[in-house]
C-alpha cells in the first residue's frame, strides 16, 4: 500500500507543480507551460501503464461533529461504543450531550431536548427514557440535533417561537429495511433479574415498526427486595403513498419502586435557624397504558391536515412509613441514621417530633385531541390555518393515614407532653377539561419575511374536592373543595424572516381573561371573580457565516396568581403545616435573555443566559417557636434573578478525542421568614454560586477504547438572615474502557472515584470509589449469541448522597442502597436481511 501512494505521489506532484507554474507567468509563456504539463502528464501515463496497480486507498479522519446551518450533525461511525450497546452509551459518549438516567433527561450545551426523531419521523410518541433503551447504537449512522418545526410552523413557515430540540437518529443502510430481533434473559443475586425482547424495522424514509417487552430491575440501586419495571409496548410509522403519515403507539407499564431514605434541613429564621431530621420507607406500586396517535395528511398541494391524540390511564398503590423531629439547636447525630440516637439528645432542644403511617391509591384518566388544517390560498404562501384542542383529566384519590404529634414545649393538664394522634381518610376526586379554538393568517410581505395574525378562544373548568373521614365520620373542618371556570381570548401576532445570513422571528401575544372560583376550606367559603390581561412576547435573532453561528433570544411572560392563593381561607388540616391566602397577590412577569455562539470546524460553543422576575411569587412562612409548627402564605416579592453560562470544546486528532467544558451559575432566591420573635417577617435571600468543570479524553483504537475523565464540582450558598455559608466541593475522577479479545471475548470496565469536602460532610461521607466490570463471549453463526457476566460495585461502596438549597433553607438527603451485585445474561440476536 506505502509503495501505491508513493508512486501516485511522485506522479502527480510534477502535475500540480507545472501547473501552478503556467499560472504565474505571462501569455508569451502559456503555449510553453502548456506543451510541458502535457509532456508531463504523458510521462505519468506511461508510468502508470508500466505498472499494474490494484486500486489506491486514500485515508482520512471523519470529523465527529459538523454543524449545517441551525443543525448538529454527529457522525456516530466515528465513536466506539461495546458490542451490544444501546442508544444511552452512545449518548453519554458525544461532547456536549449529558444524559441522567435518574430522571430521563438529556441537555445539548445547556439545552433541553425534548425527544427522539428516527429517521425524521417521531419515534415511540416522543418517550425519551424508552427511545434511548431500545435502539441499539450499531445501527446508527448519524445523529441530527436541531429545533424541529411543528407541521403549521413547516406549512407557514412561520416560527411559533417554542423551542422543541430532537436527537435524530439516522439509521445505517445496511440496516434499513432489515428485521431486527433480539432476547436477553438475566438473574443474578440480590434478586437482579433482566428479561427483555425486541423486534424492529425501520426505513431510511422514517417508516418503522418496532415492538418491544422487559422486565428488569437491573438499574435499580435502592435497597428495596422487590423493585422491578415491566413494559411493553409497539411503535408504528407507516406511509400511504406521498401523502398519508400515520404514527402510532401504546405502552404498557409497571412500575414497583422502594426507597429508604434519610434528610436534615436547616431552616433560616428571622432571629436563629431552626433544624429537622427524618427518615422513612416509601413503597409505590404504579400500572397504565398510554397511547400516541399522529396523522399527516396532504390533502392536495395547498390543503394539509394534522391530527394528534393520546390517551393514558394510570393507577397505583404508596404506602409510607415515617419519622421526623424539630430541635431548636443542630442536633449532633448521624444523618445517614438520624433516630439512632435520638433519645440520647436533650429535651432542651427538642420542639417537636412525629410519626406516620399512610397508605394512598390513586386513579387518572387523561386526553388530549387535537386538530388542525392549513390551507395556503395562493402560490405566494398566503395561508389559512383552523385548529380545535379538546383535553381533560379525570382522576381521584383515596389516603389513609395515622399520626402521632409529641409537642415537646406545650404541657397538658397533667404537666407532661401534648400529644396530638390523627387517624385520617381523604377522599379526593378531581375532574378538569379545556377546549379551544384557533384562526390564524399568514402573509408573505416578500421572499423573505412572513406576518402571522392569530386568535384563539379557550374555555377551560376544574373541580377539586377533599372529603376528610376521621376515620369514618365526616370532618367538616378538615374538608374542601374549589371549583372554577376560565375564559380567555389571546390575540398574537408574529413575524419571520430568512435569508442566507439571518433568521428573525418574534412575536406578542395578549390574553384577556376571566376567572371565577367557588371554594370552601374547613368551615369556610368564599366566591371570587377576577380579570386580568396577561402579556407574553419573544424574539430570536440567528446569524450564520460560514462555519459562525450566533444565536440572542428574548422571551418574556406574566403570570396571574392561581385563584386559591388569592382566597383569604385557611387550610389547618395538617397542624404542623397550615396555608392561607392572600387577595392582594399580583401578577408575576419572567423574563430571560439569552445568547449562544457555535463553530462546529473549531469544536467550540458558548452560551450565557440572564433571568429576573417582577413580583415572584415567594412564600411568607411563620414559625412557631413552641411547636415547631409553620403557617405559610403566598407573597409578591422582588429580588429573585439568575445568571448562568457555558463555554464547551472538542477536538479530533486520529484515534484521540478531547473535549472539555467549564459552567457557572449564580442565582439569588428571596423569601420572607419569621419565628415569632419579629413582628412581621423578614426578607431572607440566598445567594447561590455554583462552577462546573470537566475534561474528558479518549483513545480509540480499532480494537477497544479508552475514555478518561475528571470533573470539578463547586458549590456556595449564603443567607443574609443569619450569615450563614453552606459550601460543597465535589471531584470526580473516571475511567471507561472496553477491549475486545481474540475469541470473540469482550472486556469492559469503568472505575469512578468521587470526593468531596464541605460544611457538615464528615468521614465516611466523604469519598466513593465505584468499580463495575463485564465480560461478554460472542459465540455461534455469524456471533448471534452472546454470554455476559456484569459485576457492579465490586468494592461495595456505592453511596447516594444530595444537597440542594433555597431561600428558606438547606437540605441534604441520604437514599440507602443494594451495594454490590452481579448478573449473568444471554443474549441471542437475528437480523433477517433485506437483500436477497
Amino acid at each position: 500500500m506505502m509503495y501505491r501512494c508513493l508512486i501516485l505521489f511522485i506522479c502527480l506532484v510534477p502535475f500540480f507543480c507545472v501547473t501552478n507554474t503556467s499560472a504565474g507567468t505571462g501569455d508569451t509563456n502559456t503555449n510553453a507551460g502548456t506543451a510541458d504539463s502535457l509532456k508531463t502528464v504523458q510521462q505519468a501515463d506511461s508510468v502508470f501503464r508500466s505498472l499494474e496497480l490494484n486500486g489506491v486507498t486514500i485515508t482520512g479522519h471523519k470529523r465527529q461533529i459538523i454543524q449545517r446551518g441551525d443543525t448538529t450533525i454527529v457522525d456516530a461511525t466515528t465513536i466506539k461504543v461495546p458490542e451490544g450497546a444501546y442508544l444511552d452509551d452512545l449518548v453519554k459518549r458525544i461532547p456536549g450531550l449529558f444524559y441522567d438516567r435518574r430522571n430521563g433527561r438529556i441537555t445539548f450545551q445547556g439545552k433541553l431536548i425534548s425527544g427522539i426523531n428516527l429517521n425524521g419521523e417521531t419515534f415511540l410518541g416522543g418517550d425519551m427514557k424508552r427511545g434511548l433503551e431500545s435502539l441499539t447504537a450499531e445501527v446508527v449512522a448519524k445523529i441530527k440535533i436541531y429545533d424541529k418545526k411543528s407541521e403549521v410552523e413547516r406549512i407557514t413557515g412561520v416560527s411559533d417561537g417554542s423551542r422543541n430540540y430532537i436527537l435524530d437518529v439516522q439509521t445505517k443502510a445496511a440496516f434499513n429495511g432489515s428485521i431486527l430481533l433480539s432476547a436477553r434473559a438475566g438473574y443474578g443475586n440480590h434478586g437482579k433479574k433482566d428479561y427483555q425482547f425486541s423486534g424492529s424495522s425501520f426505513n431510511s424514509n422514517g417508516e418503522n415498526y418496532f415492538l418491544s417487552a422487559s422486565s428488569s430491575n437491573r438499574y435499580v440501586t435502592t435497597d428495596y427486595p422487590d423493585n422491578i419495571s415491566r413494559n411493553g409496548g409497539l411503535n408504528m410509522v407507516k406511509k400511504f403513498g406521498s401523502k398519508i403519515t400515520l404514527n402510532s403507539s401504546i405502552f404498557l407499564n409497571q412500575y414497583k419502586n422502594g426507597n429508604e431514605t434519610s434528610r436534615y434541613n436547616e431552616q433560616y429564621l428571622a432571629t436563629r435557624n431552626i433544624y429537622s431530621i427524618s427518615d422513612g420507607t416509601n413503597v409505590s406500586d404504579s400500572k397504565g397504558v398510554n397511547g400516541w396517535l399522529s396523522l399527516k395528511y396532504d390533502i392536495d398541494k395547498r390543503t394539509f391536515l394534522n391530527v394528534q391524540g393520546s390517551l393514558s390511564y394510570n393507577k397505583g398503590t404508596n404506602t409510607t412509613v415515617s419519622r421526623d423531629a424539630t430541635f431548636s439547636s443542630r442536633p449532633e447525630v448521624d444523618y445517614s441514621d438520624p433516630f439512632a440516637g435520638f433519645d440520647a439528645l436533650p429535651d432542651s432542644i427538642r420542639l417537636n417530633a412525629s410519626s406516620m403511617e399512610g397508605s394512598y391509591y390513586s386513579r387518572s384518566l387523561n386526553y388530549n385531541v387535537n386538530v388542525d388544517i392549513t390551507r395556503r390560498l395562493n402560490e405566494k404562501g398566503t395561508a389559512l390555518n383552523f385548529g380545535v384542542n379538546l383535553s381533560g383529566n379525570d382522576g381521584k384519590n383515596d389516603n389513609t393515614s395515622l399520626s402521632t404529634t409529641t409537642y415537646y414545649r406545650l404541657k397538658n393538664a397533667l404537666g407532661t407532653d401534648s400529644l396530638l394522634v390523627r387517624n385520617l381518610r381523604q377522599f379526593n376526586p378531581t375532574n378538569n377539561s379545556t377546549a379551544s379554538a384557533s384562526l390564524s393568517l399568514t402573509q408573505p410581505l416578500n421572499k423573505r419575511l412572513r406576518l402571522q395574525m392569530a386568535y384563539s378562544l379557550q374555555y377551560s373548568r376544574e373541580s377539586n374536592e377533599k372529603n376528610t373521614y376521621a376515620p369514618v365520620d365526616f370532618v367538616d373542618s378538615l374538608s374542601n373543595h374549589s371549583r372554577s371556570n376560565s375564559l380567555y381570548h389571546r390575540f398574537s401576532m408574529r413575524m419571520d424572516y430568512t435569508d442566507d445570513m439571518w433568521t428573525v422571528n418574534g412575536g406578542i401575544n395578549i390574553q384577556p381573561r376571566r376567572r371565577s372560583l367557588n371554594q370552601k376550606t374547613g368551615l369556610m367559603q368564599a366566591d371570587s371573580t377576577l380579570n386580568t390581561i396577561e402579556y407574553s412576547s419573544d424574539f430570536n435573532v440567528v446569524w450564520r457565516r460560514n462555519n459562525h453561528n450566533l444565536n440572542f433570544s428574548y422571551n418574556g411572560n406574566s403570570n396571574p396568581p392561581d385563584l386559591a392563593s388569592l382566597m383569604a381561607l385557611t387550610d389547618n388540616s395538617n397542624p404542623l403545616y397550615i396555608t392561607k391566602g392572600n387577595p392582594q397577590l399580583k401578577q408575576s412577569y419572567t423574563q430571560t435573555f439569552s445568547l449562544s455562539y457555535n463553530n462546529a470546524v473549531w469544536g467550540l460553543s458558548a452560551s450565557t443566559s440572564y433571568r429576573n422576575e417582577l413580583n415572584s411569587r415567594a412564600t411568607a412562612v411563620t414559625y412557631d417557636p413552641e411547636t415547631g409548627g409553620r403557617v405559610s402564605m403566598p407573597v409578591n416579592i422582588n429580588g429573585n434573578w439568575g445568571i448562568d453560562g457555558q463555554i464547551d470544546y472538542q477536538k479530533n486528532v486520529r484515534a484521540f478525542n478531547f473535549s472539555a467544558s467549564v459552567s457557572g451559575m449564580q442565582n439569588h432566591n428571596v423569601a420572607l421568614t419569621g419565628d415569632g420573635a419579629s413582628a412581621e417577617p423578614r426578607r431572607s435571600m440566598t445567594v447561590d454560586n455554583t462552577v462546573n468543570s470537566s475534561l474528558r479524553a479518549a483513545w480509540q483504537p480499532s480494537w477497544g477504547s479508552f475514555e478518561l475523565s475528571a470533573a470539578w464540582y463547586y458549590n456556595h450558598s449564603h443567607n443574609d438572615l443569619q450569615n450563614s455559608n453552606i459550601y460543597t466541593r465535589n471531584y470526580d475522577f473516571r475511567l471507561n474502557a472496553f477491549a475486545d479479545i481474540p475469541g470473540g471475548l469482550q472486556l469492559k470496565t469503568d472505575v469512578g472515584y468521587t470526593f468531596r469536602n464541605g460544611t457538615n460532610i464528615t468521614p465516611g461521607e466523604d469519598d466513593e470509589l465505584m468499580w463495575n466490570a463485564g465480560l461478554s463471549w460472542r459465540f455461534l453463526h455469524k456471533r448471534r449469541a452472546e454470554l455476559s457476566f456484569y459485576w457492579a460495585d465490586i468494592l461495595n461502596s456505592r453511596k447516594s448522597y444530595m444537597r440542594f438549597s433555597s431561600a428558606t433553607g438547606f437540605t441534604e438527603q441520604h437514599s440507602r442502597q443494594i451495594g454490590s451485585f452481579f448478573l449473568i445474561s444471554l443474549k441471542y440476536k437475528l437480523n433477517i436481511s433485506a437483500k436477497k
